[in-house]
């Protein structure tokens, strides 16, 4: 079996929905399990709490608990990522 490279345009728009690129990761392409899916969606919606252009009034704080949160759930986000591009350089 062999496989043809199609080189394709796209045009990327700068907007990101974060809730759009979760799902893809998870479900799509498969880069993590339903675990992490609902942690990175935590971040998300913390995320959006804080956001300038979605909200009238802005809590503009977060914990020291929620910054442990976040800052471990994207450690170990970034530790998947690695081990996924390891692998698929080999």
């Amino acid at each position: 079996m062999s496989w043809k490279r199609k080189k394709e345009k796209i045009s990327i728009n700068w907007n990101i929905d974060f809730n759009l690129l979760n799902t893809f990761a998870y479900k799509t392409a498969k880069i993590y399990d339903e675990k992490m899916f609902k942690n990175i969606d935590k971040i998300r919606k913390l995320r959006n709490q804080i956001h300038l252009m979605k909200l009238e009034d802005l809590d503009r704080k977060y914990s020291k608990k929620q910054l442990d949160d976040i800052f471990e759930i994207s450690r170990d986000l970034f530790k998947i990522i690695e081990k996924n591009l390891i692998k698929n350089d080999k």
